[in-house]
C-alpha cells in the first residue's frame, strides 16, 4: 500500500484527486468552495430509548431499546466568544427532542425512524445546517446471534 503525502512533488493533484475520491480533503488542502467550509460539531453518542418501531406486531406491542447517535453540525463562533447557551445549541434539548420523537411515534422502518428524526431535528433548531445520525436495534429479531442492526444517515439542512 502507498501511503501519499500531501505536499511536495509533481504529483500534488494527482494525490488530491486520489483524497478527493474517497470523500477526503488532503489535511493542507483548503477548499474555498463556502459549501465545503467547516462547521463546528456537537456529538451525542448512544442516547437510549425504549420504543415501538419494527416490522413485526410484537415489536410494535412490545417495544425495545434503541440506541441513538446524532453528530449536529453548525456554526458555533458565537457561543464560543460569548460563553452563552442561547447562542449554542442545548444538546439536552436535542435529547428530550430524539426521545421524545422516538416514544410517540411508530415505524416500520430505522430508516423512516432516521429520516423522521433529522427532519425534527431540523425544525426545531433552526442553527444546525446538517446532521448525522444512527439508529441502532441492539435486539433486531433476525434470529441470529449480533451486537445490533443500525441505519446511518447524513442530511443537510435543504434551502440554504
Amino acid at each position: 500500500m502507498q501511503a501519499w503525502a500531501c505536499s511536495g512533488s509533481g504529483f500534488a493533484a494527482l494525490r488530491l484527486a486520489r483524497y478527493r475520491r474517497f470523500g477526503v480533503l488532503c489535511p493542507i488542502e483548503k477548499s474555498n468552495d463556502p459549501a465545503e467550509a467547516s462547521l463546528d460539531k456537537i456529538i451525542i453518542e448512544n442516547l437510549q430509548v425504549h420504543a415501538n418501531h419494527g416490522v413485526f406486531p410484537e415489536e410494535n406491542a412490545l417495544g425495545q431499546r434503541f440506541v441513538i447517535s446524532a453528530i449536529l453540525h453548525a456554526d458555533l463562533r458565537a457561543a464560543g466568544a460569548s460563553d452563552a447557551l442561547e447562542d449554542s445549541i442545548d444538546y439536552g434539548a436535542v435529547c428530550r427532542l430524539l426521545d421524545e420523537h422516538t416514544r410517540c411515534n411508530t415505524y416500520k422502518l430505522l430508516e423512516r425512524l432516521a429520516q423522521s428524526l433529522a427532519d425534527a431535528l431540523f425544525d426545531g433548531f433552526p442553527a444546525i445546517e446538517r446532521v448525522e445520525l444512527t439508529v441502532k436495534k441492539p435486539w433486531a429479531p433476525i434470529g441470529l446471534p449480533l451486537d445490533y442492526a443500525a441505519v446511518a444517515i447524513d442530511r443537510m439542512r435543504e434551502g440554504r
